[in-house]
């Protein structure tokens, strides 16, 4: 005869106004939740996430073109190893992360008064968890004035 595992489980409640259980349950719908179901899985991402201890390096240059010009890059590469975060309940292992960023900015002052800058951001995050892992992105572009008496 099999005997069936039974998972010892606990309730959490809490007491929340009007405005906040609104916004959660906007935020559990986008994500096609529950309440619970929502604030367990923030709850518990949010409780990993925390604290670690990161070692790594990085490398920039700058090239300035001209008084007027410069480009400058940056790479950086870094070890996130997380601190008492409870083991993950597939893997059985604490979470370790590796993270790598690199950014491009091209920057064009004319005059001491006004400068124009583009950057690119690459980040990228490898994780033993899969739901810490990700991909990114950003491109920005700023103008700059000052004003001085």
């Amino acid at each position: 005869m099999e005997r069936a595992l039974e998972e010892t489980r606990k309730r959490i409640t809490a007491r929340v106004s009007d405005s906040v259980r609104d916004t959660l349950e906007q935020a559990a719908e986008l994500l096609g939740a529950t309440v619970n179901q929502f604030v367990v899985q923030t709850a518990y991402v949010e409780a990993q996430s925390d604290y670690f201890v990161s070692n790594g390096g990085s490398i920039a240059s700058v090239w300035a073109a001209s008084d007027t010009l410069a480009l400058s890059l940056a790479v950086s590469k870094e070890n996130h190893d997380y601190i008492d975060s409870s083991p993950s309940a597939v893997t059985f292992v604490s979470r370790f992360d590796r993270v790598t960023t690199g950014q491009a900015r091209l920057a064009y002052s004319p005059t001491a008064y006004l400068n124009f800058k583009l950057t690119f951001r690459y980040n990228k995050a490898e994780s033993n968890q899969a739901q810490f892992q990700y991909n990114d992105g950003v491109a920005a572009a700023s103008v700059t004035y000052m004003i001085r008496p």
